[in-house]
């Protein structure tokens, strides 16, 4: 390339490379450049109307034109004064908000390549990303590495990292040979208007921001104490920026996490107004999962805490929900010590009554125990935490065969149903645990006389160890056909239930 001096004295190529290392993407440093050299070239000719870096005539005049890299912004549809009031209204309200949707699509992921054909320009776009891709590459190949050809970085190069990948298809191919080990925790939280992937280590924590600015650029914004960088881009959304930003982070190599979360923020009442009050748009959920169903990443192993949130929107919309099984099937679990799982709580949404037939669809409707599945993968999990009023409550057919191998079970309510429901289905098979307790995490207590009645209504056989009157602790033995004794322990808030073979002392 032909590195051509600017009237600041510095060539194309340092203007270029001060703009790298301020991390503006290439798109926008090929547009500063053309704009440098169209004011040198009016220095030299005022008389001269040429548009930044163009080869013509220099008596040729031409309109003045927006820049190509400027995404050109659709007005919003305007916002309801009042929320929808009739049928129409609000079928309308939720078309509004599906626009705002983001799909997968083949090569979501993958840096542009190709560009459209040459342009009069002096300087072409794939010369800057050329030069881009040479820096970047000289970065990355100044990393220490392994035997297996991984660079070694710290939490600190993630975000330079998830910057050079965006620039070339090599570039990308190099980020991802790089191991962050550092990295403990990783979590992505959804908001109603951005997106925020929270990266922790043993030092401290490291927020990267992804939203649409007042300009209508899509901005990602680094967070760190005493630190602020922010990059924007002329890409179509956000949304897929941070889609793929996780993606990126979930498949690093030799990565090994204490805690993964992936949930949604709570609506920001009462300073949302009513009318605006809508379900989380979860739609980058999508692509990070089909990015992992069609790349199929190196298995990921998290020891201490897996935390997952659905929403009900999918309820309400009768669409179907979204499949979990590629990241459940991604994840190294044996040594898991507990999943959370929760509903984000859609009640300020439920009253402002802006989607239609919302009472109907939420009625009662909770999730299935079936999200779970495949059992098998948490065979080792001691604790399935619960807590939440949106989730698995035992009016909606829990199915407790589906969760005793988890060694400790905490539950948002119990009644005296699940207290004979939780060791029902129970069997004592290879690689199954034995014992498994349920918390209530309520202040409500269980009631022993209630307990005592629900076993006489189901005709449950068996003994307690005292009348119910006498209150807790309990204690209740049942003996089976098959040569098993079921023992139920209980407590205020608690219950023990033990599967064990029957002996001589029972």
């Amino acid at each position: 390339m032909d590195w051509k001096t600017l009237p600041s004295g510095q060539t194309y190529g340092d203007f270029i490379e001060n703009l790298f290392n301020e991390r503006v993407p290439f798109r926008e440093a090929h547009r500063r450049l053309l704009q440098e050299i169209g004011k040198s070239l009016q220095g030299q000719s005022s008389t001269s109307t040429q548009r930044p870096g163009m080869k013509r005539p220099m008596d040729a005049s031409e309109e003045p034109k927006p820049s190509k890299t400027v995404r050109q912004e659709q007005p919003e549809a305007p916002i309801p004064e009042e929320p929808p009031g009739n049928l129409n209204e609000r079928q309308r309200f939720v078309q509004r908000w599906k626009r705002e949707r983001v799909e997968y699509y083949p090569g979501i992921y993958d840096p542009q390549n190709e560009f459209p054909e040459k342009t009069d320009h002096i300087i072409q776009i794939e010369q800057v990303r050329d030069y881009y891709e040479e820096l970047a590459q000289a970065i990355m190949d100044g990393y220490p590495r392994d035997q297996n050809d991984f660079g070694f970085g710290s939490k600190r190069d993630v975000w330079d990292l998830l910057f050079f990948r965006m620039i070339s298809p090599r570039c990308c191919a190099s980020a991802e040979k790089f191991a962050v080990k550092s990295i403990t925790r990783l979590k992505i939280v959804i908001f109603l208007d951005k997106v925020e992937i929270k990266i922790q280590d043993d030092d401290r924590k490291m927020l990267i921001e992804y939203r649409r600015n007042e300009r209508g650029k899509e901005e990602v914004k680094k967070r760190r104490i005493g630190e602020e960088q922010i990059i924007e881009y002329d890409t179509p959304s956000y949304k897929i920026l941070a889609a793929c930003d996780f993606y990126f982070l979930l498949r690093m190599p030799l990565l090994k996490l204490e805690r993964l979360g992936i949930k949604m923020y709570d609506m920001p009442t009462p300073t949302l107004p009513r009318r605006h009050r809508r379900y989380v748009d979860i739609s980058l959920l999508r692509i990070i999962i089909r990015l992992i169903a069609e790349k199929k990443p190196s298995p990921l192993r998290v020891e201490e805490k897996l935390t997952y949130m659905f929403t009900r929107e999918f309820l309400v919309l009768n669409e179907d929900p979204i499949q979990v099984d590629p990241l459940i099937n991604m994840l190294e679990c044996e040594h898991l010590k507990t999943i959370k799982l929760r509903v984000w709580d859609d009640s300020e949404v439920y009253l402002a009554n802006n989607y239609p037939n919302m009472t109907h669809f939420l009625a009662n409707s909770r999730f299935s125990i079936d999200y779970l599945r495949p059992f098998f993968i948490w065979k080792n999990t001691e604790t399935l935490n619960l807590r939440g009023c949106f989730i698995f409550t035992p009016n909606d057919n829990f199915e407790w065969k589906f969760v005793y191998f988890f060694q400790k079970i905490i539950v948002y309510e119990l009644s005296a149903d699940d207290v004979w429901d939780a060791q029902q289905n129970l069997q004592l098979e290879e690689n199954e645990h034995q014992r498994y307790t349920v918390i209530c995490d309520e202040e409500e207590e269980l009631i022993p006389d209630e307990i005592g009645r629900t076993r006489g209504a189901r005709r449950i056989p068996g003994n307690f160890d005292k009348h119910t009157s006498l209150g807790f602790p309990l204690k209740h033995t049942r003996r089976d056909r098959n040569g098993m004794t079921y023992v139920l322990k209980m407590g205020k808030n608690e219950i023990n239930v033990t599967v064990r073979p029957t002996t001589d002392s029972d």
